[in-house]
């Protein structure tokens, strides 16, 4: 998953569509979108995938943020960086 060049809002989508996480550029949520097959999962399964995804949009826009710091500043926080957002990204599932 390629990272955003700058700060900015974004959304995370699950593989089958079903479900859309929205965050601002510092992470504060922004929102949820189901899709149909989201309407069958229980509560408890649907409040865990909007969870995966909501720390996926977080550790994105945290790693963008981390990438600035590094080019204004030249050092780098010890997290989060691409390597963390590509290994949640890889662990998503639905």
């Amino acid at each position: 998953m390629k990272l955003p060049d700058h700060p900015q809002n974004v959304e995370v989508t699950s593989r089958d569509g079903s479900i859309v996480v929205e965050v601002t550029d510092w992470g504060q949520p922004l929102g949820v979108q189901l899709g149909p097959a989201a309407q069958d999962l229980s509560g408890s399964e649907l409040a865990s995938r909007i969870m995966t995804l909501y720390r996926l949009a977080l550790t994105i826009v945290l790693a963008v943020r981390n990438n600035e710091h590094h080019s204004k500043t030249g050092n780098w926080l010890s997290w989060p960086t691409q390597t963390n957002v590509d290994r949640l990204y890889n662990e998503l599932t639905f």
